[in-house]
């Protein structure tokens, strides 16, 4: 657990981020009004390839929904924008992180990638005698 501030404590796992709320507060009305956690990987090095939020927070405006730009991330960071959201001491937001896998080549479709390029290269000489 990381206690990060007046408002809030943040624990860091490896497939999700647990914020637990201690006070009870309004967020402001700037442009980004929130956290920004990054240099997130997963034991294999993989980089974030999606992020789902789960969160009792009360919306004090229209927007109902974490979507852009509530809610974005690149590579390795999670951007949470909670601009005019109420919080008290019995909100929380946990962020799913979902890394994917990175897919390694089959040694046989190695094998058939190059069997082909070999092929294109064989054909092209001989094309050129003919002319």
């Amino acid at each position: 657990m990381m206690d990060v501030g007046y408002f809030y404590d943040v624990n860091v796992e490896s497939s999700s981020i647990l914020i637990n709320f201690v006070a009870t507060e309004q967020w402001g009305y700037t442009s980004f009004e929130g956290i920004a956690i990054d240099s997130l990987n997963d034991s294999s090095g993989n980089a974030l390839q999606g992020v789902s939020v789960e969160t009792n927070m009360e919306w004090t405006t229209t927007v109902e929904t974490w979507n852009t730009p509530r809610l974005s991330f690149d590579n390795d960071s999670v951007f949470l924008n909670w601009m005019d959201l109420s919080f008290n001491d019995s909100t929380y937001c946990n962020v799913y992180l979902d890394f994917g896998s990175q897919s390694v080549p089959e040694p046989t479709t190695m094998l058939l990638l190059g069997a082909g390029l070999m092929g294109l290269v064989g054909i092209r000489p001989k094309r050129n005698q003919r002319n």
